[in-house]
């Protein structure tokens, strides 16, 4: 995944996937399911590093993550 991660970046490419901590690794969109219902997450920093964005309807419905307070947590 990371390699695959690193190859897009900065090349504009909207990178969607339901492996398990995915936009925790860099991806920009990780699709979830609990229960019944399915969710995702938006990587918000690896969306705006390549330059794309998303609408603010959209993040409403989204746990938003930001890469830089998962640097801060890991030891």
């Amino acid at each position: 995944m990371d390699q695959v991660l690193d190859a897009l970046a900065g090349a504009g490419v909207l990178s969607i996937s339901d492996l398990n901590q995915f936009a925790r690794h860099g991806g920009m969109i990780e699709i979830t399911r609990k229960a019944n219902r399915f969710g995702f997450s938006v990587n918000i920093d690896a969306v705006n590093r390549n330059g794309l964005r998303v609408s603010s309807q959209l993040l409403q419905l989204a746990e938003v993550i930001h890469q830089s307070d998962e640097r801060r947590r890991k030891p």
